[in-house]
């Protein structure tokens, strides 16, 4: 659904013929006209990759060519565009070469998989050029929509780009219970994937809406425990999970949001979203067979995300407002 790809600074320095043809190809991919994305950009500790990417860029003799990669290089960090993502590297780690980078990229995508390794060598192991990264063959993998089998193991690729690299998770799933359903065993893989963070990188808060069942014997309150119960282990490695009982009304899809914290004034904070996910059946339990029932999940741009956020936060807000004056 999403590629997550590392691009060595080295790409940036070339013949001004073979450079200018890159930095085309590059463009297209990286600032399409499409609006719902299908990559982020890996940053190896941000600032160390911005900066050994802006020394390659000052290095461009033609000052028209020169100006034309800084263009695109400042809207690929711009954070407003949401393209670029941070992974956090060890204190000490040299990356005086393109082998250093790129053996960095290799030692962190074991802990959550980098799926494409941009190099301007593409003899080097486990790396692509510019042209195979550009290619149809490559972005045929991260097809939108696309169909998913009801197993944790199909699930799992989509799921943890999104996971690793936001602050913080919404996940509306309407038939969560305190039971091993099927989208309990989703929700566990969720969070497993969230709270599998590195040094450095600050830890993930989840917020859970869950539909009310009003026949339940207990209640909503019962409900929620019994959810918390199934979950529980994650707790310590998230900076926040809470769970909240809505109306049945309220939630009748299946959605995954994501997104990054925004600074407010006096030291507040505020969500800005970054991936909608929306999935029309979710992973299965052991008691039936998943390779029969695939299912259709779709990702959304981050205007549809954050329109479809507020809307959802207003009609909370209202159901909470009308409770309060029965």
């Amino acid at each position: 659904m999403i590629a997550e790809v590392f691009i060595t600074p080295d790409v940036f320095t070339a013949s001004e013929d073979v450079l200018r043809s890159r930095l085309v190809n590059l463009s297209s991919i990286l600032l399409p006209q499409r609006i719902t994305p299908r990559f982020v950009v890996c940053q190896l500790d941000s600032q160390k990759w911005q900066k050994a990417v802006g020394a390659k860029l000052v290095s461009i003799r033609s000052q028209e060519l020169q100006s034309n990669a800084k263009a695109m290089f400042m809207h690929l960090i711009d954070q407003e565009r949401g393209v670029c993502v941070n992974r956090p590297l060890d204190a000490g780690i040299e990356l005086a070469s393109e082998s250093d980078w790129v053996c960095a990229a290799k030692t962190s995508s074991v802990r959550a998989a980098i799926d494409g390794i941009v190099s301007s060598d593409a003899t080097r192991d486990q790396c692509m050029a510019v042209d195979e990264f550009c290619g149809d063959d490559f972005w045929g993998r991260y097809p939108n929509p696309r169909t998913v089998g009801r197993t944790l193991a199909d699930q799992e690729p989509l799921l943890q780009t999104i996971c690793f690299h936001s602050d913080w998770l919404l996940i509306r799933l309407p038939y969560v219970g305190g039971d091993d359903n099927d989208e309990i065993i989703t929700l566990k893989q969720i969070l497993r994937l969230a709270a599998n963070r590195i040094e450095g990188q600050k830890k993930c808060s989840i917020y859970i809406h869950v539909a009310s069942r009003p026949r339940r014997q207990g209640g909503d309150e019962k409900l929620k425990r019994d959810v918390e119960d199934q979950i529980v282990e994650y707790q310590a490695k998230l900076e926040c999970l809470d769970i909240q009982v809505v109306s049945p009304n309220a939630i009748l899809d299946r959605m995954l949001f994501a997104g990054e914290w925004a600074s407010m004034p006096h030291q507040q904070r505020a969500k800005r979203v970054r991936w909608l996910l929306t999935m029309t059946h979710v992973a299965i339990g052991r008691s039936r067979d998943a390779s029969t029932e695939p299912c259709t999940w779709s990702l959304f741009d981050r205007r549809s995300a954050h329109n479809r956020l507020k809307q959802i936060e207003e009609q909370l807000s209202s159901s909470v407002r009308a409770s309060v004056s029965e």
